[in-house]
């Protein structure tokens, strides 16, 4: 080990302790401790952060004959942080097999997880954090390639532990920032609060952010965190995806969003389910996403809303009339009725392509079935159609059954799991399914699946016109009756 790390001292070692940083202009001024020469060169001017090992000057008796100095510009201030050979052996070894390379003015690295995880501990050591070991244990397992999501969810007790913190995600921004690597962020299901997402917020502020994709579901983020990470995304033009379902942000929080929803033209997708969103919020999100023209995906599921009035729908209505970017919408849980319905199918009828439509676990009935079956017939674009927990019974189903065989409806899947659909209703959205060959994808467990509906569904079987992946029974026999088994399917969750 020292003898390589001589060769290179003499050679002058120029290496990137992260992966991923640019390259500071080095030379003895940079070096803030007296008794210490740099041997490395003078090269792309104008980056952050450099690797390199020097020696004692021959006055020095206290220094070890080789250490290495992270040189680090912020600014115009220049600081330096000297490290044992202990602590960075592996990124100097690194270094003598030739794993750094210098394109142009850049030095860039194969992102071995030995050095991110070296990274992260030396972080860690520098903000006194204290490491945590399942963190350590992804990174060292892990292999980090172009365009990579670092997966750290805090529900995955098989690998984890430990759920993750603020301090934790401090520790993870600081090993990101400049990484053009890692480009997705997934943190969910931990116990990060308004300080990580604070954190998070300044990496999503640096201009040379990649994080296209940054998932803090069900975590412990309010109205102030909510707040920091729209600011900082106000100006960010990297960010595609933004999950924040599960954290309680509350009105407050929900309002920054739209603000920034207003400026930012680079998300794609956002995900508010289940962040207690009143009334006024959830219009506010609405108003914007009439003229928005880069969001993909929107959910407010679950919101807190006590109006009877529905006005919500309203403006949801004028949203599909108005919006020709949005292609999903979840609005299950949301206290829907044949009212709201009627007015989404309003803006439905105008729409021409939204492609899933999320209405599970609402109060639509069979006047609301109606509704949305007349909308279907209109050249609608709408290709998944989810109604689950709802109560459309019998004629209900007829009428989408009517619907999915006019040459204006387009929908390849429906769910219309426990709606209390008897053998009238299911038997006529079988009919539908062998009438038309657009849908190809049939949810029905939950309802009251007699004889004459099992053994229709072990037909479709059968014949291939149902495929066992496109539906959640499958057919059984008993004393020669059929019977159906539920199969743990639903419909797909992205267009």
């Amino acid at each position: 080990m020292e003898t390589r790390i001589q060769k290179q001292q003499r050679s002058d070692l120029i290496g990137v302790f992260q992966p991923g940083f640019n390259v500071l202009p080095v030379n003895q001024e940079h070096v803030l401790t007296p008794s210490v020469v740099c041997y490395s060169s003078d090269i792309a001017a104008g980056a952050r952060s450099c690797l390199c090992v020097v020696t004692p000057s021959t006055t020095s008796t206290t220094l070890p004959d080789f250490y290495v100095c992270v040189v680090t510009r912020r600014r115009t201030a220049v600081t330096s942080h000297v490290f044992s050979i202990a602590h960075v052996a592996s990124v100097a070894v690194a270094t003598a097999n030739n794993r750094f390379s210098l394109p142009g003015n850049a030095c860039r690295s194969t992102m071995a997880a030995e050095t991110f995880s070296k990274f992260y501990q030396t972080v860690c050591c520098q903000n006194d954090i204290k490491v945590n070991p399942d963190v350590l244990e992804t990174l060292e397992k892990t292999k980090i390639t172009w365009n990579f999501t670092l997966k750290l969810r805090g529900n995955d007790q098989l690998a984890r532990g430990q759920r993750l913190g603020d301090d934790d995600v401090l520790a993870l921004s600081k090993c990101l920032q400049n990484n053009d690597r890692v480009t997705g962020l997934d943190v969910s299901y931990n116990h990060i609060a308004d300080g990580g997402a604070g954190h998070l917020a300044e990496l999503l502020q640096a201009k040379d952010s990649v994080l296209s994709s940054l998932d803090l579901a069900f975590n412990d983020v309010q109205a102030d965190g909510a707040e920091a990470l729209a600011r900082s995304l106000q100006g960010n033009s990297s960010l595609l995806s933004l999950r924040l379902s599960g954290n309680k942000i509350g009105r407050t929080g929900a309002m920054h969003v739209a603000r920034m929803l207003q400026v930012n033209n680079t998300l794609q997708e956002v995900e508010l389910a289940n962040c207690d969103l009143e009334t006024h919020a959830v219009i506010a999100l609405s108003i914007v996403l009439r003229t928005n023209t880069t969001l993909r995906c929107v959910d407010v599921s679950r919101p807190l809303l006590f109006s009877q009035q529905e006005e919500w729908a309203v403006h949801f209505s004028q949203v599909l009339a108005q919006n020709c970017s949005l292609l999903e919408l979840r609005l299950g849980t949301t206290g829907l009725t044949d009212t709201g319905m009627e007015r989404l199918a309003d803006g439905l009828k105008q729409n021409r392509t939204l492609r899933y439509l999320d209405l599970r676990c609402n109060r639509v009935s069979r006047d609301g079935a109606l509704h949305l079956a007349e909308a279907l017939v209109q050249d609608s674009a709408l290709e998944v159609l989810d109604l689950s927990f709802n109560r459309i019974e019998d004629e209900g189903a007829a009428s989408l059954g009517r619907a999915l065989v006019q040459p204006g409806c387009s929908l390849k899947e429906l769910s219309v799991c426990s709606n209390h659909i008897g053998a009238d209703g299911l038997l006529a959205l079988v009919r539908a399914l062998k009438a038309t060959r657009t849908l190809t994808r049939l949810f029905v467990w939950g309802n009251q699946l007699e004889e004459p509906v099992c053994q229709a569904f072990r037909g479709l079987l059968a014949r291939g016109r149902l495929s066992s992946r496109d539906t959640d029974v499958r057919a059984y026999e008993v004393d020669g009756r059929v019977f159906l088994a539920q199969v743990s399917q639903g419909p797909r969750r992205r267009v």
